[in-house]
């Protein structure tokens, strides 16, 4: 197996007589196996080390065999780029830094695979099998839907800031502010069964127990007007 390695080395330095690569290679190490199969099992790992420590200064790369509960484990080890066994807390993190790619310090990005718990579980409540949009009486529960997709969705998040200011910030029903520790909720002027749209025009952002009692009392909602102390506040609000 040392044979093998070593000749990978050779054909490597061939190819790239430019790189300057430390090569330690524990010797004589033998192995019952397939030698075909070794030389493309050392093809790739020597291969990965060559090209992950071309960028690395003083470079380095070594072939070995470690004692590990009674059984010798081979390994090939280098100080590139590509795989770090520890990132924080985690053990055997698959990472690499992009040189190309600067933290405002001045140090360069470092990336590592992601794993299933760095994605936030996002729960989709199914849909009604009944539920029809053009019924009136399933009118609240698509508003609430709505409701609850727009504030999940930030691509969404302009058309709330855009309602936020038309409406000066306050409720179209109780003419109190809206803030950003109440529940909300979403109302369309002309409604979904009357083949309303979801333009901005058409919705209004109230309260949400303000939106129950238009939808009880069957109230008018109109577009308030705002104080002009609280319209500057949202303007600074939305960057302008």
């Amino acid at each position: 197996m040392s044979a093998i390695a070593a000749s990978i080395v050779d054909e490597l330095r061939e190819a790239h007589p430019d790189r300057s690569v430390e090569v330690n290679i524990e010797g004589p190490i033998t192995a019952v196996a397939d030698p075909g199969l070794i030389n493309i099992v050392f093809s790739n790992f020597i291969g990965n080390a060559w090209k992950f420590t071309s960028k690395t200064e003083h470079a380095r790369i070594e072939f070995g065999t470690v004692p590990q509960n009674g059984k010798i484990i081979y390994y090939v080890r280098d100080n590139g780029a590509g795989f770090d066994a520890t990132d924080g807390n985690r053990n055997w993190v698959f990472a690499a830094e992009d040189p190309e790619s600067l933290h405002p310090n001045g140090k360069p990005y470092r990336a590592s695979l992601v794993r299933a718990s760095h994605v936030p579980i996002k729960r989709h409540v199914k849909i009604k099998g009944e539920a029809n949009p053009f019924d009136p009486k399933y009118e609240t529960y698509f508003e609430e839907r709505s409701t609850s997709q727009v504030r999940d969705t930030l691509k969404r998040s302009k058309r709330l800031l855009s309602l936020l200011l038309n409406q000066g910030g306050i409720c179209p029903i109780c003419r109190q502010p809206i803030t950003a520790d109440m529940q909300w909720s979403l109302h369309h002027i002309t409604r979904k069964v009357e083949r309303g749209n979801d333009n901005v025009s058409n919705l209004r952002l109230t309260h949400q127990q303000c939106h129950r009692k238009v939808h009880s009392s069957k109230l008018e909602v109109v577009q308030p007007v705002a104080e002009r102390r609280l319209m500057k506040g949202l303007s600074r609000m939305s960057g302008n």
